[in-house]
């Protein structure tokens, strides 16, 4: 888990001294820090005072985010857990994400954000539903049966469930049937 820049003196990591000692001037310092929040390389040169049009201003970040001073300056911060996370986040992580959106002040970034956090619930709740449907051997036999009730009544044999095909119980009987179904008295 990334720790939240901001929080960065109080737990012992000092960045301005970090960036001294990688030799960061001031601009590449405020570009590093802006990579470390999640901005973008073209968005972190913006906020970092270089000027320019956009193109100008991605040529910029692209320079200073190859540079070997930022480099060892974003290799050590994120050796001590700052910064954005590589690993690809969880389902928990993606609706604390989506929540964050729904409660923010960009309307149609909120509905989009409920929208999809409503689907997420809704799946949520059918995967829950169809594990339970599936965790009982009667319904997953009833399934088998709509199919082959034949093979269904082999099944329920084969593993002891005392269960017959509603199908094969009324049908007459036949040889292949008494084999797996028992005589009824």
């Amino acid at each position: 888990m990334s720790r939240n820049i901001e929080d960065a003196e109080r737990d012992g990591f000092d960045f301005d001294q970090a960036a001294e000692t990688c030799g960061l001037s001031d601009m590449q310092r405020a570009f590093a820090r802006a990579i470390l929040r999640g901005a973008n390389r073209t968005q972190a040169a913006r906020q970092a005072g270089y000027g320019g049009t956009d193109d100008q201003l991605r040529s910029a970040g692209y320079k200073a985010y190859n540079s070997p001073k930022v480099q060892a300056f974003l290799a050590l911060a994120k050796r001590e857990g700052f910064g954005l996370p590589d690993e690809p986040g969880d389902a928990e992580e993606l609706k604390r994400l989506l929540w964050r959106h729904a409660r923010g002040d960009d309307k149609n970034h909120a509905i989009r954000a409920a929208e999809v956090l409503h689907r997420i619930e809704k799946e949520e709740a059918a995967t829950a539903k169809d594990a339970t449907a599936h965790s009982n051997p009667v319904e997953v036999l009833k399934k088998v049966a709509a199919i082959d009730p034949l093979y269904a009544a082999k099944l329920a044999k084969a593993y002891n469930i005392d269960w017959t095909p509603q199908e094969l119980a009324n049908a007459e009987r036949c040889p292949t049937c008494q084999q797996v179904i028992p005589a009824r008295a």
